[in-house]
């Protein structure tokens, strides 16, 4: 199993030797009266190069992978453009000529287009993706150079006017961005850009134009850079360069090690006493956000829409997560909040009753009474009373039935004309404001179709819409993860991106879902679930928020999810520049999975009780509250200690059922007689027999 391979990158740091700028040099230029302002090399003196080629190309190759959705691994991608810099004779892309360089581009498309792994073709969006991503990946291999910028801020100080530049067109928003980052936009005026392949006419022109724009004579001006000097002394502006050495090598851990490392850290920082319960969840959505994002530019979709209530947060996360990397700024997946749930979802796609299966209630809640399937309608209260009386289910109305839409009383009802002309007038009503929610999105649903971003397990909303629309309009769902594989089709396609069914449920899957129902209170959002859609003047959305749910948001969700934020960001710009592939994050989110359930202590596991005490269920039959933690039955004791020697993975949901269970049962004593470190390293021990640990 690779992993970007196991390089040893070396890290060199660049002390420059002010050898023409220091002493009676450093003097007589801030004694000058002439020198007004100053061109600073970005890439020669701002900054120095933290690492060698060879990281920057893997880079090179991580951010071409995510943006253009190529299907390689990083380290397959390195190896082509290494092999094709090869073939040209070079070894560093800022070396080569502009001839060199797009022969270079050309040829690692037509080796792409050959294999078939570059899911759009089009050639002009492969160049310029190429070349941003040079410029990123340079610019992430590159370290502030301090004690250059002590220089520049006397020189600033001492009222020079600073401007940074750089020999690429492609160069200006990274590092832009990169010196925002920093915090040195105070030093500079302005970044310029020059394009370094061009002819040295077109670059004497760039100087000239400059300096006659910020209105100053070639006297007033110094460029400080590595360039050839014969060439400033043309323009008649003085060049300054700068002798640089290096001094240091440090070398930089394997790239496997480091990603290991901002995990372990995060699990640290999640798991201290001061930190939210059940914080640690974040690594498990970030990999969602970053695998989303991926998947989305391979599919060129240019608008998601995050289902509520879960999609809130997680719209905020994928927010932050594009901002900060993606490459070209003006191409933005745009994401959108669609206020949805499975009821009003329902109540918009509702048949005729005499076609109309009910086949989502009949599923997940087969035993119902009349009262909790009329709720599911949004009848007004007097609207409800009138159909039992009409029905003659005055005695019965509140009795929980077995295979209620089955029953003789069912069929009472569906011929009871207070509930059709009821039920017609409410699919209709919903079916006209949710068309008009919908086209207050402006998304060109007819050719783009409908991508769904959420949680996932089934896919019901998903399901919905795509009978809303009599399935003439593509409905793709892009889940967290997916439990149950359900109505499947060309135009309805589910992906479980952290852990999945198909194409089979393998070893980390069992692990990744054991515990999945805390991540829909951990995503609650502090708005009611949408029951009903109603007119624009209202708000498009008619809402219910439970009391109890109010309460925990305020008191835990919220506070938990500003501490997750947070750590999301850290965990964005702490990855920034590490290299891995799916199989190494899949590994290390279950090793982490194993350790957040089993190693969990007793004010985690009170927390988790507490908030599925809140949990409220917004259609079928509306109850409050979900029993995590009951007794096993006995056929789960059997699986458990069964399957637990042959396949532990299996039996991984009912372990992390235990502990919630003896507190339950007011006998947590017992939890600390759990041979949970026992379990976590047979675990892992089966994971090396079967070849999963990289």
């Amino acid at each position: 199993m690779s992993y970007c391979f196991n390089f040893t990158f070396v890290k060199t740091q660049i002390i420059p030797k002010l050898t023409e700028m220091n002493g009676r040099a450093m003097s007589k230029l801030t004694a000058s009266r002439e020198i007004k302002l100053l061109f600073i090399n970005f890439f020669d003196y701002v900054v120095f190069r933290k690492f060698k080629e060879q990281k920057k190309d893997m880079l090179l190759a991580k951010l071409m992978i995510r943006e253009l959705g190529i299907d390689l691994q990083t380290n397959q991608l390195f190896l082509i453009l290494k092999d094709c810099k090869a073939n040209a004779g070079i070894q560093n892309l800022d070396d080569c000529s502009s001839l060199t360089y797009q022969r270079i581009i050309d040829e690692v498309y037509a080796r792409l287009i050959s294999n078939k792994v570059l899911p759009r073709p089009a050639k002009t969006n492969f160049v310029n993706c190429f070349k941003l991503a040079d410029v990123h990946s340079k610019v992430l291999t590159s370290a502030p150079n301090q004690s250059f910028i002590k220089l520049l801020t006397k020189l600033k100080n001492k009222g020079f006017k600073l401007y940074c530049y750089s020999e690429s067109k492609d160069n200006y928003q990274a590092i832009k961005d990169y010196i925002e980052t920093q915090g040195l936009q105070h030093l500079f005026e302005d970044v310029l850009m020059y394009d370094a392949k061009e002819a040295k006419a077109q670059k004497t022109l760039f100087f000239q134009r400059t300096l006659d724009e910020k209105a100053v004579t070639d006297e007033e001006t110094l460029v400080i850079s590595k360039e050839n000097k014969n060439w400033f002394n043309e323009l008649g502006v003085t060049p300054t360069s700068l002798e640089t050495n290096s001094t240091e090598t440090l070398k930089s851990l394997p790239e496997f090690k480091e990603y290991q490392g901002i995990v372990d850290n995060l699990y640290r920082a999640c798991n201290n006493k001061s930190a939210p319960c059940h914080s640690d969840y974040i690594l498990f959505y970030y990999v969602y956000i970053e695998r989303l994002y991926k998947k989305a530019k391979r599919d060129n979709i240019k608008n998601i829409c995050f289902l509520a209530r879960e999609g809130l947060f997680l719209k905020k996360l994928f927010d932050h997560y594009q901002n900060q990397i993606a490459l070209d700024k003006d191409n933005l997946i745009k994401s959108h909040y669609f206020k949805a749930s499975r009821n009003s979802l329902m109540l918009a796609s509702f048949k005729d009753i005499k076609e109309e299966k009910f086949e989502y209630l009949r599923r997940r809640w087969p035993n119902l009474s009349v009262d909790s399937f009329l709720k599911n309608f949004n009848f007004p209260k007097e609207t409800k009373e009138g159909i039992v009386k009409a029905a003659g289910l005055e005695n019965s109305h509140s009795t929980v039935i077995e295979g209620f839409l089955d029953t003789e009383t069912f069929s009472v009802l569906k011929r009871t004309p207070e509930f059709v002309i009821a039920y017609n007038k409410t699919r209709h009503e919903q079916k006209k404001y949710f068309e008009a929610y919908l086209n207050s999105f402006n998304l060109d649903i007819k050719t783009e179709g409908i991508h769904l971003a959420d949680i996932g397990w089934v896919g019901t909303m998903q399901n919905r819409l795509y009978e809303f629309f009599n399935h003439e309009i593509k409905v793709n769902g892009y889940y967290l993860g997916l439990r149950e594989v359900h109505k499947i089709k060309e135009n309805n396609l589910k992906y479980g991106l952290n852990f999945s069914l198909y194409p089979e449920i393998d070893f980390f899957d069992y692990i990744l879902k054991a515990n999945v129902e805390l991540n829909e209170q951990l995503l609650a959002a502090g708005h009611g679930s949408t029951i009903a859609y109603t007119s624009k003047k209202n708000g498009y959305t008619i809402e219910e928020f439970e009391e109890s749910e109010k309460r925990w948001f305020k008191k835990y969700i919220g506070p938990t999810q500003e501490f997750m934020f947070e750590r999301f960001k850290e965990l964005t710009q702490l990855l920034k520049n590490v290299c891995y592939d799916y199989n190494d994050e899949q590994y290390v989110m279950a090793d982490y999975a194993l350790k957040i359930g089993l190693f969990a202590d007793k004010r985690k596991v009170m927390r988790e009780v507490k908030i599925y005490e809140g949990f409220y269920e917004n259609v079928g039959n509306f109850s409050v509250g979900l029993a995590f933690g009951q007794n096993l039955d006995r056929a789960q004791k059997i699986e458990l200690f069964k399957n637990f020697f042959i396949y532990p993975e299996k039996a991984f949901r009912y372990v992390l059922r235990l502990k919630p269970m003896l507190l339950r049962r007011e006998m947590y004593f017992l939890a600390y007689f759990i041979p949970t470190y026992l379990i976590y390293y047979y675990i892992r021990f089966r994971m090396k027999r079967k070849g999963l640990i990289p």
